[in-house]
């Protein structure tokens, strides 16, 4: 996620990073200069979506681009 991030400030573009731990938002966010900002999101919840989403629009006008690269792993054996 937050080499796609760079990636899009990197060529000009604005991000807003949403995550559920504050405190790697900040840092992340920061790292990225002026043109990134960052809400807390639990993808989990659609409240918590529409609220980043909301954020997002007020933030920088639109929303042109999502990446989810939330992810969740799982450790075990695969059954048929």
């Amino acid at each position: 996620g937050l080499a796609c991030a760079r990636a899009v400030v990197d060529g000009g573009g604005s991000v807003m990073l949403a995550a559920r731990r504050r405190d790697s938002l900040e840092a992340a966010a920061a790292s990225l200069g002026g043109r990134a900002a960052f809400v807390e999101c639990d993808v989990t919840s659609d409240a918590s979506v529409d609220a980043a989403v909301a954020a997002t629009e007020g933030r920088f006008g639109a929303l042109h681009l999502a990446v989810n690269s939330a992810g969740m792993g799982m450790a075990g054996p695969l059954t048929a």
